[in-house]
């Protein structure tokens, strides 16, 4: 089991790392126009600037970028604009292994299809309740990430540490398990 949640771990701070692409920001999109649909420009105005100085728009952008935007990445479709029934898939080659990625609203199964661990399957399942990432497979799950309210976006590692991400002064850190 701990060598499975290492693997699913590390599985998932990779698809972290290859979020540097360019995606639609879906979500910060939304927000963006619900803001701009408020009302007058006085009243569109203040509730920017309340939701830049509570770092609304921070936190929503970090979320877009490291977790919406990567899904984006692998599968071709942000979740956020994913349709409840909607579904989409991809293939993925990494040398010798063949993954499957299906993603749906708020969920993403990554298959193992060959290779040496082949039928291995982890899914990651975001928690709305929780505002929380939760990596599942066979033997059980595992929280991967999650937006606590001190505007900090947390990745855990398998060994309990974990990475975090302010999202209201930009600083990147490691915590102590």
């Amino acid at each position: 089991m701990k060598r499975v949640k290492s693997a699913l771990v590390l599985v998932s701070l990779a698809l972290f790392l290859f979020s540097g692409c360019y995606g639609k920001f879906q979500l910060t999109k939304e927000l963006y126009q619900w803001n701009g649909s408020l009302g007058g420009r006085a009243a569109n105005s203040a509730v920017m600037w309340i939701m830049m100085i509570v770092p609304v728009y921070a936190a929503v952008g970090a979320v877009d970028f490291f977790i919406f935007n990567t899904i984006e990445f692998w599968t071709g479709s942000n979740p956020i604009t994913m349709g409840e029934f909607e579904h989409q898939e991809t293939i993925v080659v990494k040398d010798t292994e063949t993954y499957k990625i299906a993603a749906s609203q708020n969920r993403m199964d990554i298959s193992l299809l060959s290779g040496p661990r082949t039928g291995q399957t982890v899914s990651l399942v975001y928690n709305a309740a929780e505002e929380s990432w939760y990596a599942q497979d066979k033997t059980g799950s595992i929280k991967v990430a999650e937006v606590r309210e001190d505007n900090v976006l947390e990745i855990f590692n398998p060994d309990g540490s974990s990475f975090v991400y302010n999202t209201e002064t930009g600083a990147i850190g490691c915590m102590a398990k």
